[in-house]
């Protein structure tokens, strides 16, 4: 095999761990503050409605942010899936790239040999 190949093929190789990790931080703020209006939406009830049995609306406040602060989770993987294959589809573009440049370099090469033949 060409070593002209090989070594373009380590240096794309390398070069594939190298994407940058998905950004969550506005997810996991988002998850933070959902949790905290949560929290402060079941103080308030207890604080406005003492007496009351606030046990239906203590639900509907665990109905509204557990499937919320879910979906924002989900986001977040999706985003980092999203992330690490279009890292891995660049990747790949590359190294063909690379390998056509090669392959019509050593085409040239090889061509130019037939033509001039060493005497």
């Amino acid at each position: 095999m060409n070593p002209l190949i090989d070594t373009t093929y380590n240096a794309m190789e390398d070069q594939a761990h190298r994407h940058p990790p998905p950004n969550n931080i506005p997810y996991l703020i988002a998850v933070v503050a959902m949790s905290a209006l949560g929290v402060i939406s079941v103080v308030t009830v207890l604080i406005l409605r003492p007496q009351a049995d606030n046990a239906a609306l203590f639900a509907a406040i665990a109905g509204f942010i557990a499937p919320t602060t879910m979906a924002l989770l989900a986001f977040m993987k999706t985003q980092e899936t999203h992330v690490l294959v279009n890292g891995r589809m660049d990747e790949f573009k590359r190294l063909l790239q690379a390998n056509a440049l090669i392959a019509e370099a050593d085409a040239r090469h090889k061509e130019r040999k037939t033509e001039h033949p060493a005497v």
